[in-house]
Formats: structure tokens, C-alpha cells, sequence
């Protein structure tokens, strides 16, 4: 008799700890390498029913009640891969490995950026009138841009003397 209560305490405690699980891998189609944090999100009936991220080794492990469900697995930059009428049995490990292909968008990234060749806004400009150029207390183009902008002219141009030439007298 202690025998036989053994037995069935044995029995019934096999099929309390026994799980029903749904796990496995999530990776990338391309390269076949572990997705690592993509979210897998187990639906019945239009309800989300549990959810789960990958770990270190791009797999996942749920425990669910057997039945039919729908697994959506996501991850930033790529496609959502969805598996309907995903049968889960009682008592076992259920398998379902799903591979991602990357989302055309998400592949390249181009951020241009042109200066433009002639700045017209800038903090420091001065636009001078006709009149007011005549006014001006100097005539050099260049001094008056630098003194309307505040920068340091170059020096005005010097006049070269000409030297002058004195007849030789052919004597010396």
C-alpha cells in the first residue's frame, strides 16, 4: 500500500511540475546571427495573452496553456514576422524558431548636409546707399568694406614715385 501511494504521489506530482512551454530563436535571415531583446507577443482571440523578450542567445520561453495562438515576434529595424494557428500540446516543449528579414528602410541612413556658397543672413552685415557711400570720409573700395563690416583693411595702396631718369653726360 505505501508503495502504490508513493506511486501515484510520484505521478501527480510529474504532472504538477510538468510545463507547457512555447520557446525558441529568433534571428537574423541575412546573417543568421541571435537577435538579442526582440519582443515576442503570444495572441488568442485577438487578446494579447503573454509576451516575452529574447535573451542573450536570441531565445525565448513562454509558459502557456495548450491551444491555438498567433506569435508575433518585432524588433526595431526589421519586419515583424507573424505565425498564426500555432499549435501548443500539453506537457512539452512546443518549438517555434522564426528568422527576420531587415526592414529596407532601416539599411542605410543618409544625412546630407550643404553649406551654402554665399551666406545672405548673417549676424554682422551693413548695407550701404549710394549717398552714403559718396559720404564716406575715404575712397578705397576696400577700406569702406572693412570699416562696414569692422574688420582690418589692408593698408592703402602707396603711390610708387617714379624715378627719374637724368641724362648721362657720358662723362664720369
Amino acid at each position: 500500500m505505501k508503495i502504490q501511494s508513493f506511486l501515484l504521489l510520484l505521478l501527480l506530482s510529474k504532472t504538477a511540475f510538468s510545463q507547457t512551454l512555447l520557446s525558441g530563436k529568433i534571428t537574423d535571415e541575412p546573417t543568421k546571427e541571435d537577435l538579442i531583446g526582440a519582443s515576442v507577443k503570444i495572441t488568442k482571440g485577438g487578446e494579447v495573452v503573454k509576451g516575452a523578450i529574447t535573451d542573450f542567445n536570441g531565445e525565448y520561453r513562454i509558459p502557456l496553456d495548450p491551444g491555438m495562438y498567433n506569435v508575433e515576434v518585432s524588433y526595431t529595424g526589421y519586419k515583424a514576422a507573424k505565425t498564426d494557428s500555432v499549435q501548443v500540446l500539453s506537457n512539452t516543449n512546443n518549438y517555434l524558431n522564426s528568422s527576420m528579414k531587415p526592414d529596407t528602410l532601416s539599411n542605410e541612413i543618409i544625412i546630407e548636409f550643404k553649406v551654402p556658397l554665399i551666406q545672405r543672413e548673417s549676424g554682422s552685415h551693413c548695407e550701404l546707399t549710394i549717398d552714403q557711400i559718396k559720404n564716406l570720409p575715404h575712397r578705397y573700395v576696400q577700406r569702406i568694406v572693412a570699416d562696414s563690416t569692422q574688420a582690418q583693411p589692408p593698408p592703402p595702396p602707396t603711390k610708387k614715385k617714379k624715378k627719374s631718369r637724368q641724362p648721362s653726360s657720358g662723362k664720369q
